[in-house]
């Protein structure tokens, strides 16, 4: 047994030191209880159609959605804690075959139990499959039990090949399945039928982990503590690469949809067949852990390794990284290089330049080889094939492995070259903190410097097309132009900015990155004053430091900010913006100042503080399938809603009006990227935006509602927008059938009270009327009787008493007179059907017909059919009427005219009487005082109207009334 174990243990060694040291690390993110995962050890993966992916452990089962975990255990229904394997029912309910207790599953939030108690001989079950037939396979430590369908109705259950310990299924492109057993090797079951595929114990051994057969027909089987065996055309042979594998056995396979066949080993790590290549990633390249039970491919074709140290993430080919685990002297990277054989060079801060070759570091260059300094800023590949250095004190040449000082300064800030720039004439250029020098002829001399430092802090460098070169500073920029040194100072934003990074895209815009003021664009050139437009994070940049500037084949600029990398495609309108983010394979989020580069292949590079990381964006492809979204929780202030209320439309009260909605979006490969857009009808004019994943409404008046909630990805993909339907209801009040209600009840109030009024003011009309036929036939005939008396008893005294008494009986005669004329004029104002403006003018003419003849003067009316519609109550008529009486009283008294005129128009909402006579006229501001004149104004006054009174001597008087 001890001789075993040292085998074993030298095998190990053996691999491990097999491996280089110095490698990219491949793996970049992996889960583990901190993150909320269940338990570490993990047995079998399972994606199902919402997207949700499931990690069955020995501690329970979790479901993950791409940033939380659901984790499920005895305690919340399931079965046994050691689970074997998932499947998803067509109806979406999951299976789980746990080892201990049957199959666990989990339908509409709640278990069930297929166990030895409820049909299930045999309790311990290792995996599940779905056959072609429709047909649903069950293996356990006793055979298989075969159920009619996914919903493993016990009574549809058939038990074959008792006493076989099953542990696994491959589909058989000829049909029926392979079976992976303990103790009786590879069995090949069809039509209720089991023959061994090797029945002449060719196979060195009966326990096989697993079986897979490929695309190409080629069956790969794991033989417990023997290796991987390939069974082609009939002939088993071992595997080509066994010997890599060191006698680590193989618990699982997987074959990726490329074609690759990725092997789960028991401490080996992962071993991949990608055509004639093999390849092994151990925690090395930073799996979590050497163990593996399970590796499953993701829609997205990212790979999940399931390991006994939690669950690793891989992007196969997309992401490298390199820091001091892999031979890097420092993991603060500021600078890549590619040189001309195809090797790259990576400088850092306190580390010096490491040498990579493929995925290997070669060399490090430190002091002790020379280098200046082990602070790199920068490094140019020159066109002689040289390699230059630029330290913290100083610059270094590296050529034909050879490493030389070209200067060295640890005084002055022109020591630290940030930057350099190498020009078609063999220049080159360095960009230090203390101005800018140039290299030629192995000769460095300054050409520029400022007594500002700020100026002078030099800190990238870029060639534009028609060969001027900028110079980013800590204050604005600097151009180099014919020779000459350009300052643009008069440039908004750009001239006061400390610009970290300067790019020239392929269209001739100018792309300036800034330390906290976001991307400045100048599509246009630099003239003075020049508006810029501006790109931070309110557009979608990660942060508004942008360190670094690249450009892929494509168009797409690279952004590298304090919080990873920002992709940006400006050839679209508006702009679409995706992140790089820790979680998709970048070594950290925090990138380095001038750390960004594009080689050859057009990779990007980025160097951050903790290693340099490679991505390749030609395996970057577009993501058509959206993320999907789900809603997860609702809420009624703050209890809790089964979503089921929602079923049909939910109802509540208009006091229950205060609702929160929590929701999510399965997007494993790329969670940082998921974007959501909500909008609640009656609510949102439109969409809303937002990374949120909780949204509330308060205060919801009383309508019908639908909130409906979306999750795009970072190449905008929209899924299906998930809705949910409910009404507040309105108060009692406020319902149709009360609003009805109270209008009925208004309409008989008012009725009731318009009915009544009727009868009140035909009552008071037949009132008026007896009234002035009253005053008309008996006030007023006593007083015409009055009259003659008075004329009779003249006639009847003698001439002496006649001329005692004259005085006294014209008084009488007149007076009565008077009274008949004002009785009548009374009896014609409370005459109701004489009520309009033209009955009022009609009226003036009669009371005054007799004394226009007298005086022979000329009564003309003019317009007054157009006033007949316009009615005046009591109180108008009356005021109206005395005004013009009064005014005509004064023509006939003083005017001395032989034509009176009166006129009516209608003037907006009112209307206009006019008075005019031809008479001498008089001067109104000798008669300014009368009372006459003063009371026609104070009635126009009361009517709310306007008197204006126009007379000049010998011309004659107008008397105009404006008003309703």
């Amino acid at each position: 047994m001890k001789r075993c174990v040292f085998i074993v243990g030298l095998a190990v060694c053996l691999f491990a030191v097999s491996r280089p040291a110095d490698a990219a690390v491949a793996i970049h993110h992996s889960l583990h209880i901190e993150d909320g995962l269940v338990q570490s050890q993990v047995n079998t993966i399972y994606e199902d159609r919402r997207g949700f992916v499931w990690f069955g452990t020995f501690g329970g089962v979790s479901r993950w959605d791409g940033t939380h975990f659901r984790n499920y255990q005895i305690q919340d229904g399931l079965g046994g804690l050691d689970i074997r394997g998932i499947h998803e029912t067509a109806d979406g309910a999951l299976l789980f075959a746990t080892s201990d207790n049957g199959v666990s599953i989990l339908r509409d939030g709640v278990f069930t139990i297929l166990d030895e108690d409820s049909g299930l001989p045999g309790s311990s079950t290792r995996a599940l499959h779905l056959g072609a037939d429709g047909t649903f396979s069950v293996a356990t430590g006793d055979g298989l039990f075969i159920f009619a369908d996914e919903s493993l109705d016990p009574t549809t259950a058939r038990h074959v090949l008792p006493g076989l310990k099953v542990s696994g299924f491959s589909s058989r492109r000829a049909g029926g399945v392979y079976l992976s057993t303990f103790g009786d090797r590879v069995q090949i079951y069809e039509n209720g039928t089991a023959t061994p595929l090797d029945p002449d114990g060719v196979l060195p051994g009966d326990i096989i982990r697993d079986v897979h057969e490929t695309r190409d027909g080629t069956l790969y089987i794991s033989v417990y503590r023997n290796g991987v065996w390939v069974w082609r055309d009939g002939v088993f042979e071992p595997f080509a690469h066994n010997a890599a594998l060191a006698s680590h056995d193989v618990k699982a396979f997987t074959e990726t949809r490329g074609g690759d066949l990725y092997m789960a080993t028991l401490d080996g790590g992962v071993a991949v067949l990608r055509g004639d290549a093999f390849e092994i990633m151990t925690t090395a390249d930073g799996l979590a852990d050497n163990t593996l039970w399970a590796i499953h491919e993701g829609r997205s074709g990212k790979i999940y390794f399931g390991t006994w140290g939690g669950v690793s993430l891989y992007d196969p080919g997309r992401f490298a990284t390199w820091d001091t685990s892999c031979g890097l002297q420092s993991d603060i990277v500021t600078t890549i290089a590619e040189r001309g054989d195809g090797t790259f060079a990576v400088g850092t801060i306190g580390g010096g330049v490491a040498l990579l070759d493929g995925n290997r570091v070669t060399r490090t260059l430190g002091r002790e080889d020379g280098l200046e300094n082990d602070r790199v800023w920068s490094l140019l590949s020159a066109m002689d094939g040289s390699l230059y250095i630029g330290t913290h004190t100083g610059l270094n040449r590296l050529r034909a492995g050879r490493l030389t000082t070209v200067y060295h300064e640890s005084e002055d800030p022109s020591g630290r070259v940030y930057a350099m720039h190498q020009s078609p004439d063999d220049t080159i250029y360095l960009a230090t903190y203390g101005g800018i020098l140039v290299l030629k002829g192995g000769v460095v001399e300054p050409l520029y410097k400022e007594e500002d430092p700020e100026r002078s802090s030099v800190f990238s460098a870029c060639a534009t097309q028609n060969g001027d070169l900028y110079f980013g500073t800590g204050v604005g920029i600097v151009i180099m132009r014919d020779g000459g040194i350009d300052i643009p100072d008069s440039i908004p934003l750009l001239s006061t900015a400390n610009v970290w990074s300067i790019h020239e895209g392929r269209d001739g815009t100018l792309y300036f990155g800034t330390d906290g003021g976001g991307l400045l664009i100048a599509r246009d050139g630099l003239a003075p004053n020049t508006t810029l437009e501006v790109f931070d994070v309110t557009d979608g940049l990660s942060d508004n430091t942008v360190f670094g500037i690249t450009e892929d084949a494509d168009g797409r600029l690279y952004l590298t900010t304090r919080r990873g990398v920002t992709v940006v495609n400006f050839g679209v309108d508006p702009p679409h913006v995706r992140q790089i983010h820790s979680a998709d394979g970048l070594a950290s989020e925090e990138c380095n100042q001038g750390a960004a580069f594009a080689d050859s292949r057009g990779r990007m590079w980025v160097g951050t503080i903790r290693g340099v990381t490679c991505y390749d964006p030609g395996r970057d492809l577009p993501v058509v399938a959206p993320p999907m979204v789900h809603l997860l929780r609702a809420r009624l202030f703050e209890d809790d809603l089964p979503l089921t209320t929602f079923d049909g439309g939910g109802s509540f009260d208009y006091r229950e009006n205060f609702f929160k909605f929590d929701f999510i979006a399965t997007n494993p490969a790329s969670p940082g990227d998921v974007r959501y857009r909500f909008r609640m009808s009656g609510v949102d004019p439109d969409w809303v935006e937002d990374r949120r994943t909780m949204i509330q409404y308060t205060a919801l008046p009383p309508d019908d509602y639908t909130f409906s909630v979306a999750a795009g990805n970072a190449w905008g993909a929209w899924s299906e927008p998930v809705e949910l339907r409910f009404r507040v209801t309105p108060p009692f009040w406020s319902t149709w059938w009360f609003r009805i209600l109270v209008v009925l009840t208004i309409i008989a109030v008012v009725t009731t009270v318009v009915r009544y009024r009727i009868r009140q003011m035909l009552a008071l009309e037949r009132l008026r009327t007896r009234i002035a036929a009253d005053l008309h036939d008996d006030i007023g005939s006593g007083l015409t009787e009055v009259s003659i008396t008075a004329n009779v008893l003249e006639h009847k005294l003698s001439p002496d008493q006649r001329g005692l008494v004259r005085g006294e009986l014209d008084r009488l005669g007149e007076s009565s007179r008077r009274l008949v004329q004002g009785m009548s004029d009374i009896v014609w104002l409370v005459q109701p059907k004489l009520d309009s403006v033209y009955d009022l003018i009609a009226r003036l003419g009669d009371a005054y017909r007799d004394m226009f003849a007298a005086k022979e003067i000329e009564f003309e009316v003019s317009n007054l059919e157009s006033l007949r519609a316009v009615r005046l109550d009591i109180e108008r008529r009356q005021h109206l009427y005395l005004i013009f009486k009064e005014a005509i009283n004064n023509s006939l008294k003083y005017s001395r005219c032989s034509r009176l005129s009166m006129s009516a128009r209608e003037v907006g909402v009112g209307f206009e009487l006019r008075l005019e006579d031809n008479g001498v006229g008089f001067d109104i501001a000798d008669s300014a005082g009368g009372n006459g004149l003063g009371n026609m104004r104070r009635r126009a006054g009361v009517l709310g109207g306007e008197l204006k009174i126009d007379s000049t001597v010998g011309k004659g008087t107008s008397v105009i009334y404006t008003g309703r």
